[in-house]
């Protein structure tokens, strides 16, 4: 069944989309943007900088900012009601230029922020498309109301865009058991589904990741413009995207679950779940219940394309069906060993590899080979062991309870959690680091510390590890599980204190960044503005320090840029002549030096 979206026009105003060839979007409005939403449209300019760039409609320019990071060079202007933006420009349009000049400022430099008000015309020259900022290049556009809400320029009486009309794409389904009588497919763990599976077992309230998106016309995968969760037609929940506000910018772990939503590839985890209970509400986001199965019940997943079509997907969860073959589990970042734990909510699910005993908190049990159990983790016990032993030793992990409350407090082993952080209760559990992953680059100071609500947004929650446990406390800091990636990701601390603020409630390590960057020789690259020299680094660890990079030549200093998206710093307009010495660090505080470099 497919519906239609009647586009809603906020006014009588005239648009032109800023490009005069604009393609299909390369990214929607409301997309997921780690723990925020993407607040406008990205169009694509083939690889390549310097696209004329026009207003959107006839207003008044009233700020300009150049700036190292995020939107780079960005134009904002003021129209009948809106402001609309354009950002990661390669270079001002010839009016702005001037302005820049009468106040004493480098039109290429990157001089902050100046306001003023400058009026403009539909054929007037905005700027010139380039990559500042973060991204490869692309034109960044957004309309805003006169309240500084984004809005979603596609409900808007811009011109039609060509390539909006392919189907979305529906991935796969994840049903997430919310309570001890809930089963999907005869337990009570995640169950992950394939879309072409039509009935599940399941039983009690459930909750439901949608992972699909909107396919572009050159391939790219954007997110949805809708999606709507139906039990035997009544409305469950909903996400409908179009109007946000920046004070819930950081709030997009509401919509998408941030264990499985992530880039490289893109995915989009769309989640319909308990944790709404838990965090601030959204305005376009609209969940009426949690779905509850007590009998044979038809679930429509509906899914809006680019154009506003929908498209409706239909499943029957049935108490009764025959379990599936189990599907698979988030991937974890932890030793493999004879005794495979996989936490979620309350409950550990343990698989035994080799026959031995594990001894917990208030049993002992005996496992041959490939026997498994559910132990379940009692509510404020305080930090408890498990230990396995076999004939080829023994291993031992901790358990602990994490509660749900304003208030967290938790020791387990040498880690400690607190702050304010609204979450449901949980497991958590410290085992021992895969020291085989990342073994070039990463030596592990700590056990992992795992979750047993992996993606849930932590607001407020800091993370400490006692620093006197640390072997060598020198280029050591936090690593988070990336479920995306499948490696580690640098999150931050310093070796004289171990301590951080998490943003999402994922695996994470104390690790030391054992590998310096390595600086490569320069090359040349034409942008739009000429020719520039760029200097290549790899780094695979903690990530390059921006601030710390230096960049000398035989006449003194230059301003070199790190671009993290090529992995390069790229020189000034007129340093095309070496010998260059280069000096930067990454994060976790490893310092390369390169000299004579040309």
């Amino acid at each position: 069944m497919i519906l239609f979206l009647l586009f809603i026009s906020y006014s009588d105003a005239v648009w032109q989309w800023p490009l005069e060839s604009s393609g299909s979007p390369t990214s929607s409005f409301g997309e997921y943007r780690g723990h925020r939403f993407h607040m406008g449209l990205d169009f694509s300019t083939g690889g390549v900088e310097g696209k004329r760039v026009r207003p959107a409609g006839e207003g008044t320019v009233f700020k300009i900012r150049a700036t190292v990071n995020g939107f780079g060079r960005a134009v904002y202007l003021s129209h009948d009601g809106y402001i609309t933006v354009y950002a990661h420009l390669a270079r001002f349009g010839p009016k702005l230029e001037a302005l820049i000049r009468e106040n004493n400022k480098d039109p290429l430099d990157w001089f902050g922020t100046l306001e003023f008000a400058l009026p403009v015309t539909l054929s007037d020259t905005l700027a010139w498309t380039g990559e500042s900022g973060a991204g490869m290049p692309h034109l960044h556009f957004e309309v805003r109301d006169e309240a500084n809400r984004p809005v979603d320029p596609l409900t808007l009486q811009f011109p039609p865009l060509p390539g909006l009309s392919k189907a979305p794409l529906l991935k796969g389904l994840r049903f997430l058991p919310l309570d001890d009588n809930s089963v999907v497919n005869g337990n009570s763990q995640p169950f992950q589904t394939i879309p072409t599976v039509k009935t599940i077992q399941a039983r009690g309230k459930i909750g439901i990741q949608v992972q699909a998106y909107a396919q572009g016309a050159s391939g790219n995968r954007l997110g949805l413009r809708g999606v709507r969760i139906k039990a035997n037609e009544k409305l469950i929940a909903q996400w409908l995207p179009r109007q946000l506000d920046f004070a819930f910018n950081g709030n997009a772990g509401l919509v998408f679950d941030q264990a499985t939503s992530g880039f490289g590839p893109t995915r989009y985890a769309y989640t319909f779940d308990d944790r709404n209970k838990y965090l601030p509400a959204i305005k376009d986001f609209q969940q009426n219940s949690v779905l509850n199965v007590t009998e044979p019940t038809r679930v429509s997943v509906e899914l809006m394309n680019l154009d506003g079509t929908w498209r409706t997907f239909e499943y029957v969860l049935d108490p009764q069906a025959k379990p599936l073959s189990e599907g698979p589990v988030l991937s974890s970042p932890v030793q493999s060993t004879s005794l495979e734990v996989f936490p979620y909510r309350d409950r550990l699910y343990i698989s035994a590899g080799l026959e031995g005993t594990l001894q917990a908190p208030d049993r002992m049990m005996g496992l041959a080979a490939g026997d498994s159990l559910v132990y379940t983790v009692k509510p404020h016990q305080k930090t408890s062991p498990l230990i396995w032993r076999t004939a080829s030793g023994n291993l031992k992990r901790e358990v602990a309870w994490l509660g749900s409350g304003e208030n967290v407090h938790l020791e387990i082993g040498h880690w400690t959690l607190k702050g304010k952080a609204s979450l449901p209760d949980s497991v958590v559990i410290q085992e021992p680091a895969n020291i085989q992953l990342m073994a070039d680059v990463l030596e592990y100071q700590s056990p992992v510390l795992s979750f047993g609500r992996p993606g849930l947004p932590a607001r407020d929650l800091k993370v400490s590890y006692d620093l006197t446990r640390v072997k060598n406390s020198r280029n050591t800091g936090f690593y988070s599980w990336s479920h995306q990636k499948k490696k580690w990701r640098y999150l931050g601390g310093t070796e004289n204190a171990l301590e951080t603020g998490l943003n999402t409630l994922a695996p994470l390590v104390v690790a030391r960044d054992i590998q310096a960057p390595l600086i490569l020789k320069p090359k040349r690259h034409s942008y739009f503005t000429g020719e520039r020299v760029v200097i290549p680094v790899i780094e695979k660890g903690s990530g390059v320090d921006s601030k710390s990079v230096d960049v000398q030549s035989s006449k003194g200093p230059l301003r070199g840029i790190y671009d993290s998206d090529r992995g390069w710093i790229i020189l000034p307009p007129g340093s095309t002549q070496g010998p260059w010495t280069v000096t930067l660090s990454d994060r976790a505080g490893n310092v390369s030096r390169s000299e004579r470099l040309r």
